[in-house]
């Protein structure tokens, strides 16, 4: 199964929501070794921290950096 999570929040104001996305991207990363995890970011955040063997990065187009162009690139 390829599980997907958007993490487009991360990357600007670190609070509960953020520290929420980064813990799930982990804890996926870490036991979820027999499905493909894919985690959607923006382009202007280091996703380094969040990967794994069977986890793949996708960064958002750097228009989608603000919040409108990321509610559209999620839509």
């Amino acid at each position: 199964m390829k599980i997907v999570v958007d993490a487009m929040l991360l990357g600007g104001k670190h609070s509960g929501v953020e520290a929420a996305i980064e813990g799930l991207c982990r804890g996926l990363g870490q036991a979820a070794c027999e499905h493909e995890l894919l985690i959607a970011h923006r382009a202007s955040h280091d996703a380094r921290g969040l990967q794994a063997d069977h986890v793949e990065t996708l960064a958002a187009p750097k228009w989608a950096d603000n919040r409108v162009g990321r509610i559209a690139w999620e839509r």
